[in-house]
């Protein structure tokens, strides 16, 4: 069983479930940060440098799956 997201045209998308998937852990992340221990774990403070270098390179490979797919869909016409 396959659990990826399916894209605007219903075709399942690896690029936009590591988006998403990447995303939520980030938000996450943000929202345990609120606390700094909970039962016996150390939460790290959010940083938002290393947020972006985790989401930045997942985003720029939806975004670039994404433009490639309209470029097919106009060479297609």
């Amino acid at each position: 069983m396959k659990l990826l997201l399916k894209n605007g045209e219903g075709k399942p998308s690896y690029s936009l479930t590591m988006a998403v998937a990447a995303f939520v852990a980030t938000l996450v992340w943000y929202i345990l940060s609120i606390f700094t221990h909970i039962k016996g774990f150390d939460i790290r403070a959010f940083d938002g440098g290393a947020a972006m270098a985790f989401l930045s390179p997942l985003l720029l490979n939806y975004y670039g799956a994404k433009s490639l797919d309209a470029k097919r869909m106009v060479e297609d016409k």
